[in-house]
C-alpha cells in the first residue's frame, strides 16, 4: 500500500536506481565468476544469490517500466490463462 500514486519523477528516479542496482549486480557477477564457490563461500557469498537477485531485479524494472517483449507477455498470458484447470486464473 503507498501514500500516493508515483509522479512521473518517482518513477525516473526509481528506474535509474534499479537500472543502476542491476550494473552494479552484473559487475558482481563478473567478478565473482573468476572465483571458486568455495572461496566465495569463504566471504558468505554464494553465486546463485547474486544470479537470483539480478533476475528479481530485472524483473522489477520490467515490470515498473513496461520492458516487457511481446512475445513475452503472449507466453505468460498462455500460461495464466490456459494453464492446468487448477492453476487456471481465467475464471476468477
Amino acid at each position: 500500500m503507498t501514500l500516493m500514486e508515483p509522479t512521473e519523477l518517482d518513477l525516473l528516479f526509481h528506474k535509474a536506481c534499479v537500472a543502476d542496482l542491476i550494473s552494479f549486480g552484473t559487475i558482481l557477477d563478473i567478478a565473482a565468476s573468476e572465483h571458486q564457490d568455495e572461496d566465495l563461500a569463504k566471504h558468505g557469498i554464494e553465486r546463485k544469490v547474486i544470479k537470483a537477485v539480478l533476475a528479481d531485479l530485472q524483473n522489477t524494472f520490467d515490470e515498473w517500466h513496461g520492458q516487457v517483449p511481446e512475445p513475452r507477455i503472449n507466453d505468460l498470458k498462455q500460461r495464466i490463462f490456459n494453464g492446468a484447470p487448477e492453476l487456471n486464473l481465467a475464471n476468477t
